[in-house]
């Protein structure tokens, strides 16, 4: 027997093995492709909410910011800190949302907006609180559901974290509204997904992104 007759069983074996190795390689791409991007029109959408998404972030940062400096004069030391540690979970809602543009070719651009306020701390968190209620009510679950509906779980996966992160806004509002603003409260924003905490009461790791809690920007004096 000859030895090209031997090893045609093996040479078979290798081909089919290839083969197969391709086909895995072309479906996990195409895979990927879905989680990670939108076609046509769909595409285009994506990348004009997230795009909606970060000038929102933008402008509430700054006003949540500006109530920071009115609460500071206001000597209300406790709601100054939780107007700092909202702008902030604001800013890194901007800043993911306006990477997974990019990551879909969009291009943000922050918004040129002045915010003057002349309202005291009390009515400054009665508004935030309102403006949280109201985008809670119009937006929550509805992005992710949309992503995920269209076959794009990375970006389903930035708008839970952003509606969950919000629902903790309007919690830290409320109790804030409910009590002395000069306690010695701590607020902890978790960098990677915006979420926050009250540090006394801080995890181990972020539930919604598993970010370590010795990460997460601290806001106290």
């Amino acid at each position: 027997m000859s030895f090209r007759r031997v090893m045609r069983p093996v040479y078979t074996f290798i081909f089919i093995l290839l083969l197969l190795a391709v086909a895995s390689i072309t479906v996990a791409v195409n895979i990927d492709t879905r989680m990670h991007r939108y076609d046509g029109d769909r595409w285009e959408t994506a990348v004009e909410y997230l795009n909606e998404c970060s000038a929102a972030a933008h402008v509430q940062s700054i006003r949540y910011e500006s109530y920071a400096e009115r609460a500071d004069t206001d000597k209300a030391r406790g709601t100054a800190r939780l107007f700092r540690a909202l702008a902030h979970s604001e800013r890194v809602h901007e800043r993911i949302c306006a990477h997974a543009s990019r990551l879909f070719n969009g291009e943000y651009t922050p918004p040129t907006v002045m915010v003057k306020v002349n309202t005291p701390t009390r009515a400054n968190i009665e508004k935030s609180l309102a403006y949280e209620r109201r985008r809670l009510d119009v937006s929550a679950g509805l992005a992710a559901k949309r992503a995920i509906d269209a076959g794009n779980r990375y970006i389903a996966r930035l708008m839970i974290w952003i509606d969950g992160s919000n629902r903790r806004h309007i919690e830290f509002l409320e109790k804030v509204g409910g009590r002395n603003s000069d306690d010695d409260v701590k607020y902890g924003v978790c960098p990677n997904c915006g979420n926050m905490y009250e540090s006394r009461n801080c995890d181990v790791y972020c539930p919604f992104c598993q970010t370590h809690s010795s990460e997460f920007a601290v806001f106290g004096d």
